[in-house]
């Protein structure tokens, strides 16, 4: 719902001054749903990791055909590991190995940029958004460089290399 066109609705809804909660508001307008609870065992988070893991199936919380199975799972080992990446490590999963989104870094980022240079790729905004749209949107965080712009005059500073 906050991702919806009622976005506005539900963030006036959980305000303090309103009803603190989207669960409450739905209280209020008589639409909230009992919704049962799952426990799930942690040596059955575990052995299902495993064995999603062993048939090659990555055990990355955004597969789309096995997290419509296994939810409430998911849901269950993040709550009592803390995160989906703690859980796949604690199953004995090497959980960089198998993510799918990328930990960007200051010093990824230019590596990123210095090696498409290096193979003659177009570093135009518009190609790197379209071919490399992750890379893109890291490079324009405030945390890293603010802009396509400012991240290809980094890339173009020399290296410090350790004497």
């Amino acid at each position: 719902m906050m991702l919806s066109k009622y976005a506005p609705m539900v963030y006036a809804s959980i305000r303090p001054n309103h009803f603190g909660s989207w669960k409450d508001a739905l209280t209020a307008a008589g639409l909230a749903r009992k919704r049962s609870t799952v426990t799930v065992p942690g040596t059955t988070i575990r052995s299902f990791l495993k064995s999603a893991a062993s048939r090659r199936k990555a055990p990355t919380s955004a597969r789309r055909k096995w997290t419509k199975t296994a939810n409430p799972l998911i849901a269950t080992a993040r709550r009592r590991f803390g995160n989906w990446g703690a859980a796949v490590e604690r199953a004995g999963i090497d959980y960089s190995a198998i993510r799918r989104r990328r930990r960007w870094t200051h010093e990824l980022v230019l590596e990123e940029i210095r090696q498409l240079r290096d193979v003659g790729a177009d570093l135009r905004s518009g190609e790197i958004r379209h071919q490399h749209p992750a890379l893109f949107a890291a490079a324009c965080k405030a945390r890293f460089f603010g802009s396509w712009t400012k991240a290809l005059q980094a890339a173009e500073e020399p290296v410090a290399t350790l004497a």
